[in-house]
């Protein structure tokens, strides 16, 4: 006797086979029930896709009894709402914190300040750079210094501060008023070294420099 794949032999496999019809149209839920349920979820045009998700579902699931079907689109229809209202409050959230920070970043600005460590990495720039021989210049030396720490900004703790336009200003400023400090305390000890009753030479002018500007 002839035997099918599935182990029976090939009449009674036949007549199992026929004995297998689809549902009944009645017994299969209708497109506009399934609409209704994606309605009263307030499923509009921009969730066209879990609208066809329950449509795919009613065809998938066209062998089972009628209210089991209805009852699982519906809670399908309910879960797709929760988590669409999760994810809006998710994003509501997400806009209300970022306007938060962009409002802290713009107190933080108005009230940005040079901390004292990288006040103190100005002031050694600064009178390194003067007391280079290479500084011929001094109405310049600002400009120089301001090179130096652009080049070495992470070194000198001044990442967050190059390329922001209103720290740089702020950067710019504490160096001028460095570079006119160390300017006139330079002065002041040329002017000492040559004139008056602690004049001293060259060389004893050159250790106090070095002493006071390295």
């Amino acid at each position: 006797m002839t035997r099918t794949l599935s182990g029976l032999p090939a009449p009674l496999a036949l007549r199992c086979h026929n004995s297998v019809t689809p549902p009944p149209a009645s017994d299969v839920l209708s497109s506009t029930f399934v609409d209704g349920v994606a309605n009263r979820f307030g499923f509009g045009e921009e969730e066209q896709e879990i609208r066809n998700c329950l449509h795919d579902y009613v065809q998938i699931g066209s062998g089972l009894s009628k209210p089991f079907l209805a009852s699982q689109v519906f809670h399908m229809a309910f879960q797709y709402r929760v988590m669409k209202n999760m994810f809006q409050a998710s994003n509501h959230g997400t806009q209300k914190l970022q306007s938060m920070f962009n409002d802290i970043y713009l107190r933080l600005e108005d009230n940005f300040s040079l901390t004292k460590d990288q006040e103190s990495i100005i002031r050694v720039v600064v009178q390194d750079h003067l007391f280079h021989p290479s500084c011929v210049f001094f109405n310049l030396a600002h400009v120089e210094v301001e090179k130096t720490l652009c080049e070495s900004q992470e070194h000198c703790q001044l990442v967050h501060i190059f390329k922001n336009p209103n720290r740089e200003q702020i950067l710019l400023s504490a160096i001028k008023t460095q570079c006119r400090v160390s300017k006139n305390a330079l002065r002041e000890l040329l002017c000492d070294s040559v004139i008056g009753d602690n004049t001293s030479t060259l060389d004893d002018f050159c250790h106090v420099v070095a002493n006071r500007f390295k």
